[in-house]
């Protein structure tokens, strides 16, 4: 076999068959819009389901206990305007916090609207003392890790 060159290739094909490169071109073109398509299906698919996870830094267990209360409420509370209260989400989100079981079995609107708003002010609150509770978070980790490791503070973040 002897190599040839693209154009040389296609006068070959030309000459025996006039229709083929045309038919040829076309085909390609759909081959490329389906790759185009499966590109766009798959890189939809990965923004979908990939780690939204925007930083790296940890949460103190104070801040994400707040945040936990008031997503329970604010849960419970949608739940109760539409007055369909789903108890199995209820339930893994009560898991994670300290509510009182008498606070996670009642249907009482007010009681709900109350600790809702108590929820939202303990959350703006630590919001606003988040970079303070972050550091002291870290320092207590750095405390802990030097304890353990046996090392400085800076080796230990």
């Amino acid at each position: 076999m002897h190599s040839q060159t693209a154009g040389a290739y296609r006068r070959s094909l030309s000459k025996n068959h006039k229709k083929f490169p045309t038919i040829l071109l076309r085909r390609c073109k759909k081959l490329d819009n389906i790759d185009q398509q499966l590109m766009d299906i798959m890189q939809s698919a990965e923004n979908l389901f990939a780690h939204r996870c925007t930083y790296k830094q940890e949460w103190s267990p104070h801040q994400r206990l707040i945040a936990r209360f008031f997503s329970y409420w604010k849960q419970k509370s949608i739940m109760k305007s539409k007055k369909n209260f789903n108890w199995s989400h209820l339930y893994q989100l009560h898991k994670e916090t300290t509510i009182s079981e008498l606070d996670h079995m009642t249907r009482d609107p007010k009681i709900i609207l109350e600790k809702k708003r108590d929820a939202r002010t303990a959350w703006r609150a630590c919001k606003k003392k988040s970079a303070m509770l972050h550091k002291q978070f870290l320092s207590e980790k750095a405390d802990f890790l030097t304890q353990q490791l046996h090392t400085t503070e800076v080796k230990a973040l």
